[in-house]
């Protein structure tokens, strides 16, 4: 198996991101942002990597897996992805997606 790249993250991002999440994640925002979040969490070219970090205490995933942290542009920080990968940073083990 090869290493993931950034890029295979974003579009298991965007296959993660299914309408009912994303409607769940249109409560998390209470001003005019939430009516863009259909159009614009969908869109592959709107997520960017803030960091990638090994992880080494205790999270939402394996010690020694791999972190990545996505930002979704238009939201200012306010709606945020973690996706996880194996400690050979070859296997997806989780994607988390929230409003910060």
């Amino acid at each position: 198996m090869s290493k993931l790249s950034t890029q295979d993250c974003k579009e298991a991002l965007i296959k993660y991101l299914t309408p009912a999440m994303v409607y769940e994640l249109k409560k998390e925002f209470t001003n005019n942002d939430h009516a863009m979040i259909d159009t614009e969490s969908v869109k592959i070219s709107n997520w960017k990597r803030t960091s990638k970090s090994r992880v080494e205490h205790d999270t939402n995933a394996p010690l020694g897996s791999i972190e990545r942290t996505f930002d979704c542009k238009p939201f200012d920080d306010q709606l945020r992805a973690y996706v996880y990968t194996d400690s050979k940073d070859e296997i997806i083990l989780s994607i988390i997606v929230q409003g910060e």
